[in-house]
């Protein structure tokens, strides 16, 4: 988890073949809050991706993939940190793309269509 503290999943389940949904709730408390608006605070998209990026590397028992092509990234609602649980659906695809949402009380916030790598041999930081 790149993000301490960030969020927390509350459980894991396979809906499909390469299908998944995680339950997760996000940490209000969160320092990333403090830039992100101290009165007002709302997700900041890049914190969506890392919480999705973070999901698939469970669900391919990795330690570290990056996202190498981000195809599609929708956000539909803002995400705030009110201690709500979110659902996070995730569908693996062939040649290591992967597709997600995140809803919030069936709502839909956020839809990426991306592709991963292994971090040791693509990705730069």
């Amino acid at each position: 988890m790149l993000i301490p503290n960030y969020y927390t999943i509350l459980k894991s389940e396979q809906l499909g073949k390469n299908t998944y949904l995680f339950h997760v709730t996000l940490n209000g408390k969160s320092d990333v809050y403090q830039g992100h608006f101290p009165d007002n605070p709302i997700v900041p998209g890049v914190c969506s991706i890392q919480m999705i990026k973070d999901c698939v590397q469970l669900l391919l028992s990795q330690e570290s993939i990056c996202f190498s092509c981000i195809k599609q990234c929708r956000f539909y609602h803002l995400l705030r940190p009110v201690n709500q649980e979110l659902q996070l659906i995730i569908t693996l695809l062939d040649n290591q793309w992967v597709t997600a949402e995140i809803l919030e009380n069936d709502l839909l916030c956020m839809r990426i269509k991306a592709q991963y790598k292994l971090k040791r041999f693509l990705c730069m930081h």
